[in-house]
């Protein structure tokens, strides 16, 4: 899968979680499920990481390998929404030096349960 298509199906499924709400504050709301669907649907593994951007703690996104991440609530902090289309735009890309894990999610059935049910009544898969 490229970048970019990567980018879009990451895009989409944010937009459908979010449904028009700001990405403030979104982060675990979006991250969580889309590990989840990523990996069972997409068959697209990611670490689920949470950690620091910047001086902010606990935030969330995924680890994609090769120092890549996603980030479908970066355009909540003020570097990027130079770099971003749009206020809810998503980040795929190289890992800023301002990511700082400080948290790796391992118990992945735990958080795939939960939300399977949840991408399936909402036709995501």
């Amino acid at each position: 899968m490229s970048q970019e298509e990567l980018r879009r199906i990451v895009q989409d499924f944010t937009g459908g979680v979010l449904g028009g709400q700001s990405v403030y504050y979104q982060c675990s709301n979006v991250c969580v499920p889309l590990h989840a669907y990523l990996s069972v649907v997409e068959g697209y593994e990611t670490k689920l990481i949470q950690g620091k951007v910047g001086n902010i703690s606990g935030h969330w996104w995924l680890d994609i390998g090769d120092n890549q991440i996603i980030d479908p609530t970066a355009a909540q902090f003020p570097a990027f929404q130079s770099i971003l289309k749009s206020k809810n735009d998503v980040f795929v890309g190289a890992k800023p030096a301002s990511y700082v894990p400080t948290k790796h999610m391992k118990d992945e059935e735990k958080i795939f349960k939960p939300f399977m049910s949840l991408i399936l009544e909402k036709g995501w898969a």
